[in-house]
């Protein structure tokens, strides 16, 4: 949440300074979806020392107010970043100017203190990591370093002696064979991959990831310990297929993604 009002958070500043709890609304979107525009009043009070890993706080960060989380303590730097966000601050523990003490909505209040708050606040921060760790997956130049490495490691799952593990694949789940959803779900991720190993056209993707679908299943018939079913190779086909179909719309919503 950005804060760019700076005369109103002097003295929002000078109020807490004194001991006192100030009362607001929420502007920004940054710490979605644990805090909400528009629906939210936070409650900011006195920092207690030291400041604390994961709880929320307002700081001065490059001419403005900022509620963000602080992550993590580098030296003698305080590093904060919105849940929402890409981007961390750092600041001084000096900019640290209150905290967060509790969150009004809907005429509900809840204490950053209780055990209800502090779980959501930690589903909200997990939540936050998965999708930071998801974006820079996405991004090109990180898939085409990736991709050799699931490509192995699909090829070693698919002509490794796993029939001796006596796991059960044989049983059904909404009326399809287990062992075939496993094969279309190991092969759904392949174009995403490929994609930047291909320079993100969309044909050569397709028709490699198709090619590695039927190699690797073809492979089996030639090894002791595994068996050939063209069942699973359609599995294999239909899990590229839909892989490669929605790589299609991301790459083609988020061209930014593409940078090689």
């Amino acid at each position: 949440m950005t804060l760019d009002d700076n005369t109103k958070f002097r003295l929002l500043e000078a109020e807490v300074a004194d001991g006192r709890q100030i009362a607001l609304p929420l502007r920004g979107k940054s710490m979605l979806p644990l805090l909400r525009e528009g629906c939210d009043m936070v409650v900011l009070g006195p920092v207690a020392q030291p400041p604390k890993r994961g709880r929320i706080y307002l700081f001065r960060h490059e001419g403005k107010y900022r509620l963000h989380r602080l992550t993590k303590r580098v030296g003698e730097e305080l590093v904060f970043r919105g849940d929402n966000a890409v981007a961390v601050e750092r600041v001084s523990p000096t900019s640290v100017v209150a905290e967060l003490l509790a969150v009004s909505r809907k005429r509900r209040t809840f204490g950053c203190y209780s055990l209800g708050w502090r779980c959501r606040s930690s589903a909200s921060w997990l939540f936050a990591q998965a999708k930071l760790a998801a974006r820079t997956l996405a991004q090109g130049s990180v898939r085409k370093r990736v991709a050799p490495w699931y490509i192995a490691a699909v090829v070693v799952l698919m002509w490794a002696p796993l029939n001796g593990l006596g796991v059960p694949l044989d049983n059904f789940v909404l009326g399809i064979r287990a062992d075939h959803l496993v094969h279309a779900s190991v092969y759904l991720p392949v174009a995403f991959f490929l994609a930047a190993l291909c320079h993100f056209r969309a044909w050569p993707t397709l028709l490699l990831a198709v090619a590695m679908g039927i190699c690797t299943e073809c492979g089996q018939y030639l090894l002791p310990f595994r068996s050939f079913d063209i069942n699973d190779m359609i599995a294999n086909f239909l899990g590229v297929l839909l892989g490669w179909s929605i790589t299609r719309v991301f790459d083609h919503r988020h061209p930014s993604f593409r940078a090689r």
